[in-house]
């Protein structure tokens, strides 16, 4: 029986927890990534390739007729800054449709995508389902739409089941960014926030985009549709600093609201007098305040509840 596994972006921090666990269960890892070594303790089949290479994947996809294959390779939206719209329209949109491509060629039985809750239109806070309108604002959410829209295209005239997961900012024990620059202005030393820190993020720790995944590849498992990735259990800033406090030793000060804001939209009009972007703009800053939720009932409908949450998964 087939039970290679193709991983895309294996070396990142999604790539290699979901490689480890699916490892330990038996599967037969074909990891691919732009790093010349792999980065992942495991045993598996390193295929170093940059995806929007075509020939090269071509080449993979024929080499190793893979049962499965997870698709985490992008530029991502933390780099974006430093990538210009026709680098994430090849490497977002172009590549990935050419490994949706090649997984409908070549026999794949099932496909999971990370995608992102960048595509949804999250002008105001509200409950977003997967039946939410999609309206990104970012390159990086405008060209992962464009791949979901692919994959559901072709798996429509193919016989590959399909999941698009769109995750919730993803955090771990080994990643914490997400959050940490939702709190800190020093990381481990000085901590922030606004008015009474009543305001939350539905974030995604690692696990449970782990659980999900070994939950539903089994090929006899139909998944095909589109999924939030997300906590079940949100904790407000107040919480969070809480738990933190009680972690390490930190200052924690709180912001001026108003004149963050000034200060943010005067840098962001220098910046763009000289032409330059930069994650620092009011538009992020205003998003701290949206509290959106993403629901994921969708989700845990096929793998039960979500478990992991801030707490459990970084402070406990």
């Amino acid at each position: 029986m087939n039970n290679k596994v193709m991983i895309t972006g294996v070396n990142g921090f999604i790539g290699s927890n979901i490689c480890r666990e699916l490892k330990a269960k038996g599967y037969e890892i074909i990891g691919v990534a732009l790093d010349q070594t792999c980065l992942v303790k495991e045993n598996i089949v390193y295929e170093q390739a940059d995806i929007s290479d075509f020939d090269r994947i071509n080449q993979l996809f024929n080499k190793h007729k893979p049962m499965c294959v997870i698709h985490l390779a992008a530029i991502v939206h933390k780099k974006s800054m430093l990538a210009a719209y026709d680098d994430f329209y090849r490497v977002n949109y172009l590549s990935s449709k050419n490994i949706f491509e090649n997984c409908a060629k070549n026999g794949v039985k099932k496909v999971f995508f990370a995608s992102t809750v960048e595509v949804y239109d999250m002008e105001v806070s509200q409950k977003i389902t997967e039946e939410s309108t999609t309206k990104p604002t970012t390159d990086y959410g405008k060209t992962k739409l464009m791949a979901e829209k692919a994959l559901i295209k072709l798996a429509k005239s193919s016989k590959f089941d399909y999941a698009i997961m769109r995750f919730a900012p993803v955090y771990g024990q080994e990643f914490t960014l997400n959050l940490d620059r939702r709190m800190y202005l020093v990381k481990h030393k000085v901590i922030y926030y606004f008015r009474r820190g009543e305001y939350f993020y539905n974030m995604c720790s690692i696990h449970n985009i782990v659980d999900f995944v070994k939950e539903t590849i089994n090929i006899n498992t139909t998944v095909k549709g589109i999924y939030n990735i997300s906590d079940t259990n949100i904790f407000n800033m107040k919480q969070i600093i809480g738990f933190e406090m009680r972690k390490n030793k930190v200052l924690c000060i709180k912001m001026p609201y108003s004149l963050t804001k000034f200060v943010i939209k005067l840098i962001e009009k220098g910046l763009r007098c000289i032409n330059k972007k930069s994650i620092l703009s009011n538009y992020n800053f205003e998003k701290i305040f949206r509290c959106n939720v993403f629901k994921n009932a969708k989700a845990n409908q096929v793998v039960g509840n979500f478990k992991w949450d801030i707490q459990s998964t970084l402070y406990k």
